[in-house]
């Protein structure tokens, strides 16, 4: 606001011509992101914020407040799982200036109102079928690298119940970065729920493709030589779309 900290959030339906919401916060906002088609997620200096245009004479519902490492590093994602119980917001720091970036991520349970951090850069939610045919199950993905170390790993976790008589899914690999760019870390996960894959995308412009049950790398390629700067999924396709710092847009999708 006008002279002071703060910012005021104001929701429209361009279609309608209709203002939605209109919402001030005492803090400054960071970052947002449509985490549903009808929840706006709002990162403000402290917290993590819910806004729901479906319910419009809602005030901003607070989900939980950034501790650890998020308190103070730059933001670069927040997401939501589909059943709306567990978020995920995830941010990077440098202890040297630029030459090391350290990931950060705090995963939260939203109906116990427990979290866990972790160290890593980038992390998804996603449903795909990992015990039989019919059985879908809700995953947690993430990239982990710990502070002071070079190696990094894509975990898969279930975190929904399994189908009886099976245990929970959960398994790892190393990623290996294209060895031209050995400072490249992960900026977005997204998870192909069509075809049981996940797409990592890094800063400098690689996508890794892994199959979801193995956990195993089937592709590599790189889309842009300059600097990516965010990611979404393409629903029309189960594809990506990335947007580098040139303002180029890229498309990738399993043919």
């Amino acid at each position: 606001m006008e002279g002071g900290t703060g910012h005021i959030l104001q929701i429209f339906n361009m279609d309608k011509k209709q203002k939605l919401s209109n919402i001030e916060f005492p803090e400054n906002i960071v970052f947002w992101r449509w985490v549903a088609d009808d929840v706006l997620g709002v990162v403000t200096t402290s917290s993590v914020y819910h806004v729901s245009i479906a319910k419009p004479d809602e005030k901003e519902v607070k989900v939980f407040e950034r501790s650890g490492d998020l308190k103070t590093g730059q933001v670069i994602g927040y997401v939501l799982s589909s059943d709306r119980k567990w978020s995920a917001l995830f941010a990077i720091s440098t202890p040297d200036g630029g030459q090391t970036i350290n990931g950060h991520i705090q995963l939260y349970l939203i109906e116990g109102g427990k979290q866990q951090l972790l160290e890593g850069h980038a992390c998804t939610f996603g449903k795909v079928l990992l015990h039989n045919d019919t059985h879908q199950s809700n995953i947690f993905c993430f990239a982990e690298r710990k502070a002071g170390e070079t190696k990094s790993l894509i975990h898969i976790t279930e975190i929904s119940t399994p189908p009886e008589g099976a245990q929970k899914f959960k398994k790892n690999s190393e990623i290996i970065y294209d060895p031209s760019t050995p400072g490249d870390f992960p900026i977005a996960l997204v998870v192909a729920e069509k075809y049981g894959l996940l797409y990592v995308v890094t800063k400098f412009g690689f996508v890794y493709i892994y199959e979801v049950t193995t956990c195993e790398q089937i592709y590599k390629a790189r889309i842009s030589t300059q600097p990516i700067f965010v990611v979404a999924r393409n629903l029309t396709n189960d594809g990506i779309l990335a947007l580098n710092k040139n303002g180029s847009l890229f498309g990738g999708m399993i043919d």
